[in-house]
């Protein structure tokens, strides 16, 4: 399967699209990226994900605190060897890498983001530190015990099956190393019975390119059931300062107006453009209509933060027993 066409296909809410999820699962994340890398380096940069924002700081430098956090919670040192699972085009990596002098593997199924995320490791002067590979992370490249410690910065969500990415992470650590992450999460408001509910969880799924959406209680149990040892867990979006919410950017009244982009005018231009650029074939077919099942996504964050029904943040820190 290629195209957007096939991309739109499998977000159908019938049967067929639901089995082209699970199934063509990789497809599906291959060719949202395809399109998405672009769109979010220019409204996020090279970090790809939310963070807890305190009273004055930008999102951008909540970004910052949010990966230093994390390494410092897994304890990276100077020379260890850190895998990224689902890396993009290591924002959080380069983050990381400069906090804690650790040497850092990522891992990415999209070509367009090992390409783009190495000429970026190089710019940095970060290459000999930090390095991106193509691949499944159901299925990935590297050896038993090759790795000290890991960590995923909202990427298994994109996964079909958890267990199966856990279990891969579980193999590549060695005895004692360490696997922290944050992941998107239904809260404990969740309703599976509220079709307002339901109709904002699908929407957030539908717009970008997830099988489903987990619970917290889902995660922290599969993480036990492949051996882990789980040592806590958090949702760190609880510590966002009321003032800046942690969808402010989503919503188009964040103080960066890169985020205008998101405000009724902005989506206006957006629209515009992607639709001229498919009529001039600048841009594929169907990419005004992805644009459009994106935005849906954002505004289904958005009211799902507001509902607390839905967390970017589930932080979990576990250990492979020695």
């Amino acid at each position: 399967m290629t195209g957007f066409d096939d991309y739109l296909k499998m977000q159908t809410d019938s049967e067929e699209g639901e089995a082209l999820r699970q199934e063509e699962y990789a497809h599906m994340v291959e060719t949202y990226y395809s399109f998405a890398t672009t769109f979010f380096q220019l409204m996020w940069g090279k970090s790809f994900h939310f963070a807890p924002r305190r009273r004055g700081e930008s999102f951008k430098a909540s970004l910052t605190r949010y990966q230093c956090w994390l390494a410092s919670r897994l304890n990276l040192q100077p020379g260890m060897k850190v895998a990224d699972f689902g890396c993009g085009v290591g924002g959080p990596m380069r983050g990381i890498a400069r906090f804690s002098d650790a040497s850092i593997t990522g891992i990415t199924i999209s070509p367009e983001q090992v390409a783009a995320g190495t000429r970026m490791n190089r710019r940095a002067g970060l290459d000999d530190r930090c390095r991106i590979v193509w691949g499944d992370f159901h299925r990935p490249p590297f050896p038993d015990g090759e790795f000290d410690a890991a960590y995923e910065v909202e990427a298994i969500i994109h996964s079909p099956d958890h267990r199966a990415v856990y279990e891969q992470v579980h193999r590549v650590l060695r005895p004692g190393g360490m696997f922290g992450g944050y992941a998107w999460c239904m809260t404990d408001r969740y309703d599976p019975d509220n079709p307002d509910h339901r109709r904002v969880k699908r929407n957030i799924e539908r717009g970008t390119a997830l099988s489903g959406t987990p619970t917290t209680k889902f995660v922290d149990n599969a993480l036990q059931d492949v051996g882990f040892e789980l040592i806590e867990t958090q949702d760190r979006i609880e510590l966002c300062d009321p003032e800046t919410p942690w969808y402010l950017p989503l919503t188009g009244r964040d103080r960066d107006p890169r985020y205008l982009l998101f405000s009724k005018p902005g989506r206006f231009a957006l629209d515009k453009i992607a639709t001229g650029a498919e009529r001039t074939r600048l841009l594929p077919a169907n990419t005004a209509k992805i644009t459009q099942v994106v935005m849906e996504a954002v505004d289904a964050l958005a009211q799902a933060g507001r509902l607390g029904i839905f967390t970017p943040s589930y932080f979990y820190l576990c250990r492979k027993p020695a």
